[in-house]
């Protein structure tokens, strides 16, 4: 095994544990603030292709989704903004657009509108 390629598997398994993180932070127990950051932290991550990717190797979008609903449905306006940015960027990238369902289309819209 090569040292470029040991260093690709950890940067790869960092950024994993930092997805983790992140969604863990979305969970419906955390509070509010924790819920934000959370989602903002997804937005930023989910702007670049190559965690796109990631997330999709290790069959992470399906949990997203469910989570970033329920999120957004707690009523925050901050939080509902973030979680709409999210369904923004899978739904641009044609890997991923086949999880934004009609539902998350109509709450992305419904998000924008009334905030």
């Amino acid at each position: 095994m090569s040292s470029n390629l040991i260093g690709e598997f950890g940067q790869s398994r960092a950024k994993l544990d930092h997805i983790e993180f992140v969604l863990d932070g979305l969970k419906p127990s955390q509070s509010g603030s924790v819920r934000l950051s959370s989602t903002l932290a997804l937005a930023l991550l989910v702007q670049d292709p190559d965690t796109r990717v990631l997330l999709r190797a290790h069959s992470l979008l399906p949990k997203i989704v469910p989570l970033l609903h329920d999120a957004a449905k707690q009523g925050d306006a901050s939080v509902g903004l973030a979680a709409a940015s999210v369904f923004y960027f899978l739904s641009d990238d044609s890997n991923t657009r086949d999880l934004v369902t009609v539902s998350s289309s109509q709450t992305m819209v419904h998000l924008m509108q009334t905030r």
